[in-house]
């Protein structure tokens, strides 16, 4: 991101990293639902298939913010401050084939 996130303390980082673990967690368990049975379409597996999409949707804006992102934004560089995010963050084609074999 181009310009300076603000500096967060260490409570406050320890909580983002509580709520990443939620959105992984959550994403998890809406995929493993929704591969419960896999021949049906209905209105539950329907739902499992939505929050599981909200939830890579969380993780994915995480990873790669919007370069519009406001500083009250929580991006992965916020848990890296002393290092270039850049050469962290993973490609997001091997990101995304990871996340297929859930």
């Amino acid at each position: 991101m181009g310009r300076m996130r603000r500096r967060r303390g260490l409570e406050e980082l320890k909580d983002i990293a509580g709520e990443v673990q939620y959105e992984i967690d959550m994403m998890r368990h809406a995929a493993r639902l929704f591969n419960r049975q896999p021949n049906r379409l209905d209105l539950h597996r329907t739902f499992y298939l939505e929050l599981f999409l909200l939830h890579v949707r969380n993780i994915h804006n995480f990873l790669y913010p919007k370069k519009e992102a406001s500083n009250d934004d929580v991006v992965a560089e916020d848990l890296i401050p002393s290092a270039d995010w850049a050469s962290f963050q993973p490609r997001l084609g091997l990101t995304i084939e990871k996340e297929k074999k859930i």
